[in-house]
């Protein structure tokens, strides 16, 4: 299971930021391109592959998950880019993009009754 580095490295390659020097520059370059840090990121991950939602459906096929797709997601997300664009970016096909950033974004989703306490949320009237 990949760790926050293996993240930071998989996204610096997936943005196409060139290597820094600076802890600093590169997780700023990171969160500039997926909206949080890669330990987050890592964290996510973790509860993703090991949700009922990815073990027990037939979401992904028989593939598994793929870091790399759940950051292309995350990426759509945070530039709110179009699939052309964000395609291109990634030096991917469309319905590629499409296909694997919104079936991993789909299992995150899913994560919320996991990580959201009913107990804390308070509804305006």
């Amino acid at each position: 299971m990949p760790d926050a580095a293996e993240f930071a490295e998989l996204g610096r390659r997936a943005a196409k930021c060139k290597q820094s020097r600076s802890a600093k520059v590169a997780l700023r370059r990171f969160k500039s391109h997926f909206g949080t840090p890669p330990d987050v990121v890592s964290d996510a991950w973790e509860l993703i592959v090991e949700s009922p939602f990815v073990r027990d459906s037939n979401m992904l096929g028989h593939k598994e998950p793929d870091p790399a797709h759940f950051l292309w997601g995350l990426m759509l997300l945070k530039l709110h880019s179009t699939w052309d664009v964000l395609a291109n970016a990634l030096s991917v096909d469309v319905n590629t993009v499409k296909k694997w950033g919104m079936l991993h974004l789909e299992a995150c989703a899913e994560l919320d009754c996991e990580v959201v306490s009913s107990e804390h949320i308070c509804v305006a009237n």
